[in-house]
């Protein structure tokens, strides 16, 4: 599918829906009124954002019971999660529109959580348990005006439970299920006068499958299974109405075993524990507002294998320090200064326990309601204690074209600073490494018709990415690739009925790596591996009676190429991954207001396919429990 052919296809769409929308003075839809803060840092409704967000409500998670974290993303447009569906304790890659895992930026409550000990330093999905999290908000395209390093593909904002009104309340969740699955949580939660808490603990267990595949069917490879443990409070602190502290902490341990990789059965053991205290400052006073963040990460990450134990310590402090004026109800600026300090620890890397620092100022212009229009120009330089500065810009408009249309267009640049492992590690470190950059377009529109039962959303994207740093066995590390990603998101929601719904959405994305050959000729092929062209998911919400809830998903991942190492022969070797269609679905019955029973079901038609060669993925599985909030 060509650019021209995706473009033209736009602009056909595009003439439909302005001609078909009325010409009323209907305000948009009620859902653009929620407050978002992963756009602009600050607090908006989702209308006055020229930025596209994606949010995942506190009503959908509590209607995910039975899902992981990787598997409610899954389901989102634009986001595939590799291994959400193999055996729970594999790792999950995040692909935010084709773009690798470590190119996506995962924050907790707006601050990064990345892993300074990690290949790539990317969140681990594993780690969060679903009960902790109140709500999710999801920015594609670059983001590193605002969120600096990591944020080439998009930005996920995980925003934890935080205190509910009320002196005392009490939530509790239990399931079980295939796989001799089971998973426990409680909180409790409450507010008085000037103090707040939310408490809260989980557990999940499950003996699982063999995470590798046997090929042969000459042994019986044996289950590979998980444990986690995660315990989570936030507190509120408000001694006056302009001034509110909210410090933190999280702890999770987690436990996996894990092969040796593609068709490979081994009783190998990985553990990775990840402490995370922290607070946020906020003061408020008429036009003025100052927030202050602070996390500090430590991850300690242990694989026991049958080359031996290895050992991985990361350490890193986050600053981040937001000040918003309002000049006036159109115009708004918004200026902050971010500093990362990352560590590893380890006697064994070429300097010894090696760090860096990042500090970032940035500024930011926000135009919000000004003649229909919404806008956000900003700039941030980043300096690196490794390798210098690199500054980053971005552009987001949106213009409302009549009370229903809305057409909106971004532009950025990104960067993705080298990692530890990268300039100090073990294994080809070189600390000559140039940071990754990026630039980044997308355009599109935001539709509500049909008296607002219609609504969704069209966009095309374009993403660059240059000085890809990549491994190689001969020399280590180097900056050498181009990478070019391409495509297009369609997402529709038809209410058809007041408490029926139908929800769908189509990606489109093709990729391309360009590989210098010699100073005078290059190489270029296809590169997406393990993510699809096409992809669709078509999903019906019902309230057939009162407290009674439905839902019936399908997923459809396309034709995608794969790669894999022959432990025979000791080379990576191609291969093909086959199209599949999976359908999920979910009942919920609410019987009293304190208590609900459910059931999640995967896979229900039992299809046979395959996430990466060479590994385990799950047949028809369920998970059922209940729900008690006191």
């Amino acid at each position: 599918m060509s650019k021209k052919l995706i473009l033209s296809g736009w602009c056909v769409f595009f003439s439909l829906i302005t001609t078909a929308q009325s010409q009323d003075s209907l305000q948009n839809i009620i859902s653009l009124k929620e407050i978002v803060v992963s756009a602009s840092k600050i607090p908006l409704e989702r209308k006055e954002t020229a930025k596209p967000v994606q949010v995942i409500d506190f009503e959908q998670i509590q209607r995910s019971e039975g899902k992981d974290l990787a598997q409610l993303l899954h389901e989102q447009s634009g986001l595939v999660i590799n291994g959400a569906f193999s055996n729970p304790g594999k790792n999950k890659d995040v692909f935010i529109r084709g773009a690798s895992s470590e190119y996506t930026l995962v924050l907790i409550d707006g601050i990064p959580i990345t892993d300074a000990a990690g290949l790539g330093g990317a969140f681990d999905l594993r780690l969060l348990p679903l009960q902790q999290v109140e709500r999710i908000e999801i920015l594609k395209g670059s983001q590193s005006t605002l969120y600096g390093s990591d944020a080439i593909a998009g930005v996920i904002n995980i925003i934890t439970r935080g205190p509910k009104e009320g002196i005392f309340s009490f939530d509790a969740a239990l399931s079980a299920g295939s796989l001799n699955t089971s998973q426990a949580s409680l909180s409790v939660s409450g507010k008085a006068d000037v103090l707040g808490y939310n408490i809260g603990y989980s557990r999940f267990y499950t003996e699982g499958i063999s995470e590798a595949t046997d090929n042969v069917d000459t042994v019986d490879f044996d289950k590979d299974g998980s444990q986690r443990e995660a315990f989570q409070a936030n507190f509120e602190l408000t001694p006056s109405t302009s001034l509110k502290i909210s410090p933190f902490v999280r702890y999770t341990d987690l436990t996996n075993n894990y092969d040796d990789g593609s068709f490979a059965d081994a009783a190998n053991i990985f553990t990775s524990e990840v402490f995370n205290p922290g607070t946020r400052i906020t003061y408020l006073k008429n036009n003025f507002q100052i927030n202050g963040l602070y996390s500090f990460v430590q991850t300690d990450r242990k694989f026991n294998s049958s080359f031996g134990e290895s050992v991985f310590k990361g350490r890193t402090h986050n600053l981040d320090i937001i000040a918003n004026y309002r000049l006036n109800e159109n115009f708004q600026v918004i200026g902050g200064i971010y500093r990362q300090e990352a560590k590893v620890l380890d006697d064994e890397a070429t300097e010894k326990d090696p760090s860096f620092t990042i500090t970032s100022p940035y500024v930011s212009l926000l135009v919000t309601g000004f003649n229909k229009f919404n806008a956000e120009l900003g700039y941030r330089l980043n300096d690196h204690s490794e390798y210098g500065n690199e500054g980053t810009y971005s552009a987001a408009v949106s213009y409302d074209i009549s009370p229903r249309v809305t057409l909106f267009g971004t532009y950025g640049t990104g960067f993705k600073s080298p990692n530890l492992n990268q300039l100090f590690g073990r294994f080809g470190p070189n600390p000559d490494l140039k940071p990754q950059s990026s630039r980044s377009y997308e355009g599109g529109l935001r539709f509500n018709l049909l008296d607002q039962k219609l609504s969704g959303e069209l966009t095309y994207f374009d993403r660059s990415i240059e000085d890809v740093i990549i491994y190689d066995f001969s020399v280590g590390y180097q900056n050498r690739d181009e990478q070019n990603d391409f495509g297009v998101e369609a997402s529709f929601t038809y209410q058809f009925l007041p408490r029926w719904s139908l929800t769908a959405h189509y990606n489109f994305v093709d990729g391309e790596v360009t590989l210098p050959l010699t100073s005078e000729r290059d190489s270029t092929f296809h590169n997406l591996i393990r993510r699809p062209k096409h992809s669709f998911m078509l999903s019906l919400n019902a309230e057939p009676i009162k407290h009674l809830f439905i839902s019936l998903q399908g997923q459809y991942l396309g034709d995608r190429s794969d790669s894999f190492y022959n432990s025979e022969n000791f080379q990576t070797e191609p291969a093909s991954l086959d199209a599949y269609f999976l359908v999920n679905g979910y009942v919920s019955y609410e019987a009293t207001s304190a208590l609900t029973i459910f059931a999640d079901v995967k896979n229900i038609t039992d299809t046979d396919y395959i996430e990466s060669t060479g590994f385990s993925t799950l047949g028809f599985n369920m998970q059922a429990g209940i729900q008690v909030h006191l």
